[in-house]
Parts: C-alpha cells; structure tokens; sequence
C-alpha cells in the first residue's frame, strides 16, 4: 500500500509540473493549427506520464483490498482516457492502453482498453470482427465506463489473456448477458456493480482461474451456468438481493474431466429456488439455505462433498427427487422451525444412499420401528428420513437410559452437536 501511495504522488506531482503548462499552451492557441513540434512533444509527453502509470498498476495489483483496487483503477482509468484523448488521440503507449467510443472499424485493440458508452456494448465495440483472431488473444485488462448499461451476450466471450475486468464504482450497467465471459481462461476477478440485476446464462462458464468475485448487491438472478465450471473459485457470497439461482449454476463438470469448485458458500438468506445440479461436483462441506426457499431442483447437492446441512422449514418447499442424495460424508441435518411429522413429508424420498447417515439410522433400528409404528409411517418413507426428523429425541432418549446405567444403543461419538439447539421439536 506505502509503495503504491508514494508511486501515486510522484506521478501526480509530474503530471502537474511538466504537462499542465503544455497543456495550457495548446488551449490558449486552440483555434489555431497545432504546430507539428508541439504535437510531437505531447505524444513524447503522453508516452512519458504513461510509464508511471504502468508502475503503479504493477504496484496496485499487490493489494489485497480488491474494493480499493477497483476504486483506485478506475480513477486512474479516467486519467488515462484524459490523456490518451487529448489533442484527438485515442492510445497511450503505442497501442498498450486505447479508448473505444462506438462501433469499431479496422483498429487494433490494446493490452488495456477503456471502452466508454452511453447504452449497451457488444463485441463490436471492443473488437473489429474482421480480424477477430488476431485481436481476442491480446486483451488483458478491460475497463468500462460509467455510463455504460449492460453488456450484451458474448461480448468478451473467449478472450484467452484478459485477466482483469474492472466498472466504474458507480456504473450504471445493470445487466450482463448470456456467456459475456465465457471460456476466458485467464480472467482471475471481477466485482459485479451494483446496479446489475440479472447475471445471464453462461456469463462466466469455463473461467478457469476465477478466483474472486463480488456480487453485486441488487442482483436478483444468478442464471443457468453462470458459474459453471469456475474451477478456482472457492469461495463466494450470496447477497440478500438474490431469489433464483439456476440449475447447475456452480455446477463443476467431472464427467468432462473438470475438479475443484466452490468449498465455501456463504448468505443464501433470501433465495427462493436452486435450480436442479447447482452445486454438483463442487467441494462444499457446509451448507445454510434460507426460511424462503420454496423449492431445491433434482440432484441439487447430490454426490458432493457435505457434512453439514442447515435447513428452514417452509410451508411451501417442495424438494425434488435425488437432491440430498448419495452424500456419503453427511452426518448433520440441522431442521430449524416445524415438527418431526412436518420433516417426515418434506424430506421423504431424500438422503438416500448417505453412508453415515445410514448407519446413525441403523443405531436406532428398534426405535425407528417404533416410531414408525406409532405414526404410522408408510414404507415409502425411509429410516434415515425418520432418524433425521427424529435425532434429537431418540438421542436425547440415549442419553437418558444412559444415566440410568445401561442401553442397548450405541451413542455417537459426535452428539454434542445437537446441544446448540438442534430442531424440530415436537
């Protein structure tokens, strides 16, 4: 951080001494022709106060405080683009850094680029489709101005090297379209603005060294395969703002020789729906879904990598078939509000095939009999269904028989995790 602050000031400090009073020279003369030397001496200029701000990008990339960062490259984004625009100019650096207003026609695009609006963006205005091989191979960092609205779909889709894409902290693009960065293998972080409602379909699928990502606080719609197959990334917040998030959204493709994924996820507190396989694939080992959900498509979690679930009970969930299943590390379903009958009819038909929870319910064979009977549990219902609605009481009821001085039953070894408050209760 010192490092940077002191390349900031230096480089402010030569700005003000040597470019200002150039500057000052041309505006007074402006209608007049520029003299040939004069123009020559601004470009020398340009290409001198441009190096500094290759130095302190170098030095900015070492910060860990990516919010700073973004803050800090778009200040110095909007500098860049003064200077690269003045006198009629459109680069710095011979083509490192370049500004790009409207369509595209015949023009190379840099290693940096600054694509300004207003409206909407494609393709079009970052690359010029006739050379399109040429130039998707060069882009490393892209920024896009303010008043920019959204990015339409593929617009930065398959660009190898880009590394860093950065909006104007208070952009008004509220919308990023279907597979706009899809298959860029380089892209390592991006923090979505805070205007953006919708994340489309595909928009970041195959972006194998994404490692971070801030969502933005309004987004309502995570879409199909918006994050699939993101392989580095492991960790990533939910905002309150976000309902939906669509199937096999997070999804990571082993069957396509992919591995890795998310580990940790983390709010989820207003979603409303998982699409079906959203998680599939990934390594996530705890999991808390919200009091509004309403439904958990097929296969949602299955196969993965859980030991621990957090569940709200919901009136209006419904969970599809093979959502909980074959979780073989599971051995904690957390059931927060209704009863132990309610949990009965909305799990029925899950966590089949989780080895440990399967043998927790073998623990208590006799009792779950019992229980079954007395409710008169048809044998659609499972025992891990049972145990898993029933924990609390039939290990409660362990305990007991315990402290009187026998029992049949085998105790767990990790019953202390129901001691902080483990629901249903009947």
């Amino acid at each position: 951080m010192d490092e940077y602050l002191k390349l900031k000031e230096e480089c402010c400090q030569k700005q003000k001494k040597r470019w200002n009073n150039l500057i000052e020279g041309v505006i007074i003369n402006q209608d007049e022709l520029i003299p040939r030397f004069t123009q020559l001496t601004i470009e020398s200029e340009k290409q001198d106060l441009f190096r500094y701000y290759v130095k302190l990008m170098q030095s900015l990339d070492k910060i860990p405080d990516k919010n700073f960062v973004n803050i800090e490259y778009s200040k110095m984004f909007e500098k860049m683009i003064d200077l690269a625009e003045f006198n009629g100019g459109t680069n710095l650096g011979i083509r490192y850094f370049q500004v790009r207003r409207g369509i595209v026609i015949d023009s190379r695009p840099a290693f940096i680029m600054a694509i300004m609006g207003p409206g909407s963006i494609g393709s079009e205005n970052i690359i010029d489709d006739d050379t399109e091989e040429i130039h998707i191979t060069k882009i490393q960092k892209l920024y896009f101005g303010r008043d920019i609205l959204g990015l339409e779909p593929w617009t930065c889709s398959d660009f190898k090297k880009l590394r860093n894409v950065y909006f104007h902290p208070d952009s008004e693009c509220y919308i990023l379209g279907a597979g706009v960065f899809e298959g860029c293998s380089s892209l390592k972080e991006i923090i979505i603005p805070n205007k953006v409602v919708k994340i489309a379909t595909g928009c970041f699928y195959g972006c194998g060294s994404l490692k971070n990502v801030i969502i933005g606080q309004k987004v309502e719609e995570l879409s199909r395969s918006a994050f699939q197959n993101c392989q580095t990334l492991k960790k990533v917040h939910i905002p309150d703002s976000v309902k939906l998030i669509e199937e096999e959204c997070f999804k990571i493709s082993a069957e396509d020789g992919y591995e890795g994924g998310l580990v940790e996820i983390t709010g989820m507190k207003n979603v409303e729906e998982l699409g079906h396989s959203v998680f599939v694939g990934t390594e996530i080992t705890n999991i808390k879904l919200g009091p509004h959900l309403k439904k958990i498509g097929r296969t949602c979690f299955m196969g993965i990598s859980l030991t621990t679930i957090t569940l709200e009970y919901n009136d209006d969930l419904e969970i599809d078939y093979d959502a909980f299943n074959n979780l073989d590390e599971l051995t904690i379903i957390n059931l927060l509000g209704g009863n132990t009958k309610k949990w009965v009819a909305k799990l029925k038909g899950q966590f089949m095939d989780c080895w440990k929870i399967h043998m927790l319910s073998e623990r208590y064979q006799e009792q779950i009999e019992k229980i079954r009977i007395r409710n008169d549990f048809k044998w659609d219902i499972s025992d891990e269904v049972i145990y898993i609605a029933y924990a609390r009481i039939l290990e409660q009821e362990a305990m007991q028989l315990m402290k009187g001085g026998s029992t049949n039953v085998q105790i767990p070894q990790d019953i202390s995790r129901y001691i902080a408050g483990f629901s249903p209760k009947n």
